[in-house]
């Protein structure tokens, strides 16, 4: 009898053994212990967290598997977090700018570009539209009326930083628009904040994902220093873009090596860039951009699903 019991408690033993390494490694599932010296927070107990996966249409589990995102919806002691659906969205006509609670900032061209929830996805999506050559329709988050950056990416002492979006672009003709997602400077709500007429970024703090208005199937990943000689290019051709169809931008500082890593769809890209590199905007205050800029009289317009943005202190 003692070891038929015993057989019984190996087995389950076993059982659940396998079942909780199938959560941790099968399923996107995050777990970790929120009584440990590092998030602290009081409750000893395990937390899952489930990102769903990398081509799902839900966050990406290699960008936020060691994100802290409950935590920080919880406390603010250990960081900020933001995230929006985009069920509730402001309308915007031309020549037109908004700040609303949702820390979104949003502005259109002096003569065309709106900004509207789409009819015909249920889940929140945000239309980003302009028809007049460059002018431009975009979305700031993480300010407070465009002045004031939440992220500062420091080379000496690096804190955990996490950005995702899922957005898709109407279409990848060349010398149609150009694209700008991730982070810049405060103060760049406007015509020439982002992109310049030309289509080149501007010289401005900024690191992120750049589609050129002269080649519209691709994103390039770039970055730049305010007066720092000339925007650097981390990778040309980083991302291919198919139209109409979703896909998914992100980055996450990696604060062992103080590097810098894109995304796409969940998947990291090969090509880094350093905290210290030449023309990085280190020690610069950032904020979270999006911005269309048109470069002919046809429709250009992005649409954004959801976007989430994380630091931890």
């Amino acid at each position: 009898m003692t070891k038929r019991i015993l057989l019984i408690l190996i087995l389950a033993l076993s059982l659940t053994a396998a079942a909780f390494s199938y959560m941790v490694t099968e399923r996107p599932t995050r777990y970790w212990w929120t009584g440990d010296p590092v998030h602290d927070s009081g409750w000893n107990t395990i937390i899952g967290c489930h990102y769903g996966t990398a081509s799902n249409r839900g966050p990406s589990p290699l960008i936020w598997e060691n994100c802290p995102v409950i935590e920080l919806t919880m406390s603010p002691e250990k960081g900020w977090i933001y995230f929006n659906d985009f069920i509730n969205n402001p309308t915007l006509a031309a020549n037109s700018s908004v700040y609303t609670n949702a820390i979104v900032g949003a502005w259109t061209g002096a003569t065309a570009g709106t900004l509207t929830s789409t009819t015909d996805e249920p889940t929140g999506v945000l239309k980003l539209f302009t028809t007049t050559d460059n002018e431009c329709t975009g979305i700031v988050v993480c300010c407070s009326d465009g002045v004031s950056g939440q992220a500062i990416f420091n080379a000496t002492t690096p804190k955990a930083f996490y950005l995702e979006a899922r957005l898709k672009c109407i279409n990848i003709t060349d010398t149609k628009f150009g694209v700008f997602f991730g982070l810049g400077e405060e103060a760049l709500t406007g015509a020439t904040g982002v992109i310049a007429d030309d289509g080149t970024l501007t010289d401005k703090d900024l690191v992120g994902f750049h589609k050129l208005e002269a080649d519209g199937d691709k994103f390039d990943t770039r970055h730049n220093t305010a007066g720092g000689g000339g925007v650097s290019t981390v990778k040309a051709d980083a991302v291919t873009i198919v139209a109409d169809t979703y896909l998914k931008l992100g980055m996450k500082l990696d604060t062992g090596d103080k590097t810098l890593t894109f995304y796409k769809d969940g998947v990291a890209l090969a090509d880094t860039v350093e905290l210290d590199a030449t023309n990085f905007p280190d020690g610069e205050e950032l904020s979270v951009y999006l911005v269309v800029k048109a470069a002919s009289a046809d429709d250009a317009y992005v649409e954004i699903d959801w976007i989430r943005a994380a630091l931890l202190y």
